[in-house]
């Protein structure tokens, strides 16, 4: 079978944007030349992975200017509110709420391809996904050290609101200027980071993969039920992973995930959405089977234990899903070949018998 043509993906693609449906389109064009039938499924999504946390550092902001103003009693459930919106960690009630306020909510879609499976039945399915949207932040909305001054002032604003009037009026005035000062330097960086040009994570390697590992799959059928997903808004707190498991609860009991992302600007490695993986919340059988499906391509595939704060096997995991990410060694030299290798480790998964 000749291979499909490779689409040119456009990018950047911000989520719920044009580009990033074109990106679909072009997606579910692939997915049909290679044999495919792609299904589309719509959602709504926040346009940014940002807008959670500047919602939280504006909230903080009314909440200190209460206080300054002389209305603690006021300012408590404001501040509490922002502590919150501002938890860190992707949560898909807070991700739809979000996504249903004008202005910062947008619309999205999942592109979906099946292929059954003709082995024996019975075998989990394996959902292999990637993000057709781009963000500057690669969709970690903060940075570790970020993320602990938010929450620490968050929690000490809310603090402030609960004993001031055991405080003088000086003092609340102060301490709430230095929340105020602290909420604006939040909504400075965040604003920053919004409007950065420069794209993290998202490239079309990952879309390519999955393209290839389709034209595999109808050559050579799985042996399990194989799904190709590509999920609109992943930066957005991974908005369409969610949603896709909302919609397939029988996925959602039984399904094996494996995540493309970031692959071809290093060494192809396996990492996991578990910070203690495999040690801890890991499925023996998907273990053994992803480094066997590797070990018979021939190729030198590590599993490495370092964490992901965020992306769609994280979000698989947190459903109760076995689930790992296929994606680059930071630092390494790029892998040409990465793209290949990827859809072919996949395929092999999905004939895999365990």
């Amino acid at each position: 079978m000749k291979r499909p043509a490779t689409p040119e993906f456009p990018f950047p693609r911000p989520p719920c944007s044009e580009a990033e449906r074109t990106a679909g389109r072009l997606f579910a064009k692939g997915l049909g030349e290679a044999g495919v039938v792609p299904r589309e499924q719509e959602l709504r999504a926040p346009t940014s992975p940002l807008w959670l946390h500047l919602v939280a550092a504006l909230l903080r902001l009314v909440a200190a200017g209460l206080v300054i103003g002389g209305f603690p009693t006021k300012a408590a459930p404001v501040a509490l509110v922002a502590l919150v919106v501002g938890l860190p960690g992707s949560s898909p009630g807070r991700t739809r709420l979000l996504s249903k306020i004008p202005g910062l909510g947008g619309t999205t879609v999942n592109v979906i391809g099946q292929i059954p499976g003709r082995g024996e039945p019975g075998l989990p399915p394996l959902v292999v996904c990637c993000h057709l949207d781009s963000h500057p932040t690669g969709g970690r909305a903060l940075s570790r050290p970020a993320g602990i001054a938010a929450l620490a002032s968050g929690a000490g604003l809310l603090v402030l609101t609960i004993v001031a009037g055991t405080l003088g009026t000086d003092v609340n005035r102060a301490a709430g200027a230095l929340f105020a000062t602290l909420a604006l330097a939040s909504i400075a960086q965040l604003s920053a980071r919004e409007g950065s040009r420069k794209s993290a994570g998202g490239g079309s390697e990952a879309l390519v993969a999955l393209l290839r590992l389709a034209a595999l799959a109808a050559k050579r059928p799985p042996s399990r039920d194989l799904w190709l997903l590509a999920t609109g808004a992943a930066t957005s707190g991974s908005a369409g992973m969610s949603d896709f498991l909302v919609r397939h609860r029988d996925l959602a009991r039984t399904a094996w995930v494996l995540e493309l992302d970031g692959i071809g600007s290093g060494e192809l490695v396996a990492v996991p959405a578990s910070t203690r993986f495999p040690r801890r919340r890991a499925h023996p059988a998907f273990v053994r089977a992803l480094a066997g499906a590797a070990m018979d391509c021939g190729d030198p595939l590590d599993l490495e234990t370092r964490g992901r704060t965020h992306g769609d096997a994280r979000t698989a995991l947190a459903a109760g899903l076995p689930a790992a990410t296929l994606t680059s060694r930071p630092g390494d030299a790029r892998d040409t070949d990465a793209v290949q290798r990827a859809a072919r480790i996949a395929h092999v998964l999905s004939r895999t018998i365990l």
